[in-house]
């Protein structure tokens, strides 16, 4: 900052130079070259007294951002200390002292106070909640201005947590919805799919789809998927099959078997064109392929025709108590391989006691 004599200086060494800018900065050792001309045009051709008055009130008006503190403390050196309203606004910096009565009336009519417009429009303004001893005004003294001031900031830090858990809660909920969606859009799951029992190469593939909208490492917690098995799988998904060729090559065999060998016959078949793998794999590659050996089995001869006698008459209908012996006598034909031959074996069966009967 420079000082009005140090000013007049500058702009009379100007003059004496023949308006050379930077012959006269070079003798004076200030200032800059535009900060001369803006001098020059001020102080030597400052204008009608209207466009000074207005360049000074826009200066003045730019410049002055005035806390709620701020507000709170010029409220209370006017109303409680009674100061002169003007001479503390011109403290401030502040145009005209009416401001300050301004803030007053904001105060008792909404009973809150902002710092800048933006903070009315975007954050709800809190009231102030009325206990037993409160009074229906709001209260005119400073302390007690800072201390509503005080209990609406803290109800208004309650207000933005509430409001960030839902936030929270509601995007979790969403991505919750999305990752079921691209189960059953890309990889064709059952709607009742669980998500954390997919593989890890499905799950790179719901992460990959739904990265441009949530963060990975959040999905990946969500999914239960470390971040080296993600790597590594999307690695895996990036690279080139190496048994591109070979699956080829089963089509071929297996067609022209007419989808008759299985994967021993299409190993050995492999073996003679000098491709060597093991059984597993290949059974393996067939079952991804989907190369099934669809065989009908022939019914073996049955000479049994049938019951060709009608039924006799069920006359214990599975009532085998009995009062007294032979009343009911039980059987079965049991059939027995021995190097002879086939031999049967009937026993009679008393229900009384059990014991074998002889007819």
């Amino acid at each position: 900052m420079y000082t009005q004599e140090e000013k007049k200086r500058a702009l009379k060494c100007l003059k004496k130079n023949g308006m050379r800018y930077k012959r006269t900065i070079i003798e004076l050792g200030y200032p800059s070259i535009t900060l001369l001309k803006i001098w020059e045009k001020k102080i030597a051709n400052p204008g009608t007294p209207e466009q000074v008055k207005k360049r000074q009130y826009s200066l003045i008006r730019s410049r002055v951002y005035c806390t709620v503190e701020e507000k709170l403390q010029a409220i209370h050196r006017c109303y409680d200390l009674g100061e002169s309203p003007k001479k503390v606004a011109k403290e401030m910096g502040l145009s005209r002292g009416s401001v300050i009565s301004n803030w007053r009336r904001e105060y008792k009519e909404k009973g809150y106070l902002t710092s800048v417009k933006e903070e009315r429009e975007i954050t709800p303004p809190a009231k102030i909640k009325k206990t037993e001893n409160s009074s229906d005004s709001f209260p005119e003294t400073y302390e007690g201005m800072k201390a509503a001031y005080e209990a609406l900031q803290k109800e208004k830090n309650s207000y933005l947590e509430e409001r960030k858990q839902l936030l929270e809660e509601h995007e979790k909920i969403a991505m919750e919805r999305d990752i079921l969606v691209k189960t059953l859009e890309i990889l064709k799951k059952d709607p009742g799919v669980n998500p954390e029992t997919l593989s890890n190469r499905e799950k790179v593939v719901i992460i990959d789809a739904l990265g441009e909208r949530y963060s990975r490492p959040v999905l990946r917690r969500r999914l239960h998927l470390y971040r080296s098995s993600y790597y590594d799988a999307r690695l895996r998904l990036s690279q080139k099959d190496k048994y591109y060729e070979i699956r080829q090559i089963l089509h071929k065999i297996f067609e022209e078997s007419r989808r008759t060998y299985g994967y021993r016959r299409i190993w050995r078949k492999l073996k003679t064109r000098g491709i060597c793998l093991s059984e597993k794999i290949v059974r393996q590659l067939m079952k991804q392929e989907g190369l099934f050996v669809i065989c009908h089995k022939k019914s073996r001869y049955q000479s049994y025709k049938g019951e060709i006698t009608p039924a006799p008459d069920n006359i214990l209908n599975r009532n085998f108590h009995a009062q007294q012996p032979n009343e009911k006598w039980v059987t079965d034909i049991t059939e027995f391989h021995i190097p002879v031959g086939k031999v049967y074996l009937s026993p009679i069966l008393d229900c009384y006691d059990g014991m074998d009967s002889q007819p």
